[in-house]
């Protein structure tokens, strides 16, 4: 339970630290457009299953 917890934390960490690396980099980033992006990568994987089936 406890590795699950601290994974889980390091996920999220390393998540926003690499949002604000790229408001660092980036500050005339659409940040909408980034996001749906984003959202889109992460739920590629269930989009395909619902194609596949």
């Amino acid at each position: 339970m406890t590795a699950f917890v601290v994974g889980e934390f390091f996920k999220i960490a390393s998540i926003v630290g690499l949002l604000a690396l790229v408001w660092a980099l980036y500050p005339q980033l659409h940040w909408g457009g980034m996001l749906i992006g984003l959202i889109l990568a992460l739920k590629a994987n269930l989009f395909a299953f619902l194609v596949k089936t």
